[in-house]
């Protein structure tokens, strides 16, 4: 998950601290990674973060915006890895499904 330092703080709690160098648009930025026992509800199924990340450098613009968002913080796909996830956008619904190795999704 990548969200701000505070949070990162308060998720990671140090554990097992990364920092490397990530190009964003021809600049480099600095990325903390650190492990988290934390985790999300969705649709009523609890998920691991694993994983929480901070970036380091990005304009104020970019800062600006994520903090008027309203956004906590941005996932990826890997905390769907072994998940089924339905999006209806039409319609303003999802469904979240186990997806087992031994089960193909219905």
């Amino acid at each position: 998950m990548l969200t701000d330092e505070a949070s990162w703080l308060r998720l990671s709690g140090g554990r097992n601290r990364r920092t490397f160098g990530v190009n964003s648009w021809g600049k480099t930025l600095t990325a903390h990674v650190a492990d988290t026992p934390a985790q999300i509800t969705l649709g009523g199924q609890v998920l691991p973060l694993r994983q929480v990340c901070y970036i380091e450098g990005a304009s104020a613009m970019q800062n600006l915006l994520m903090r008027f968002s309203g956004m906590g913080g941005m996932t990826g796909n890997e905390l769907f890895l072994d998940k089924l996830l339905i999006l209806d956008a039409r319609e303003s619904r999802y469904w979240l499904l186990d997806r087992s190795p031994d089960r193909a999704p219905s």
